[in-house]
């Protein structure tokens, strides 16, 4: 049996047609009664847990819609351990009518959700010792309109994790939630899309 309560709220904020400022607040709380066989005997988990999350974000315009830049900065704590915090900044250009470029850059730190901590069959394992993953993102990329009806993108993209959270094997049977100390992702994508 699993039990979730999510309150969630934001409010925005317009300076004129070249600012806007929102206010994001979301409270999230999770609780958990399950039982279940796991290696041929019964087992009971109660487990629970309350998050609480407050971000800031905000864009402006600059040249009619020709520039936009972003900022968002984001908190979240669990009550129990020391706040986390998420930063990113965005800029985005449209020097012609047909052609779009952007950028994009965050320090992110993600917390295990509660199935990587807790979940627990005969073939799957949470952990509770699981530390946070500790992320760089950046991704820079360029959009392509010939036809009102086409378009085109190409964004190359590079990922650096600080214990990255998986679901590895352990043995040949059981996979169980472990950290990966340091790992990065690095790739390009290709969309083509009609409309």
């Amino acid at each position: 049996l699993e039990n979730r309560t999510m309150v969630s709220a934001n409010a925005s904020f317009v300076a004129g047609d070249w600012s806007q400022t929102q206010i994001t607040f979301v409270y999230d709380a999770q609780a958990v009664s399950a039982s279940h066989w796991a290696f041929h005997q019964p087992k009971m988990h109660d487990y629970q847990r309350h998050l609480l999350g407050i971000g800031v974000g905000e864009q402006v315009t600059f040249w009619h819609d020709s520039l936009k830049a972003g900022f968002h900065l984001r908190m979240e704590t669990n009550f129990d351990a020391l706040p986390m915090f998420e930063a990113s900044l965005g800029i985005a250009g449209k020097p012609l009518s047909w052609l779009e470029i952007w950028g994009s850059a965050a320090l992110a730190e993600r917390r295990p959700s509660f199935d990587e901590l807790y979940y627990e069959t005969e073939y799957i394992r949470g952990n509770p010792a699981l530390r946070n993953q500790q992320s760089l993102l950046g991704e820079i990329g360029v959009s392509l309109y010939p036809a009102s009806w086409l378009n085109l993108k190409v964004s190359g993209f590079y990922h650096h994790h600080t214990d990255l959270i998986r679901f590895i094997p352990i043995t040949p049977y059981l996979y169980q939630a472990r950290n990966i100390t340091d790992a990065s992702s690095r790739g390009l994508e290709v969309t083509l899309r009609s409309q």
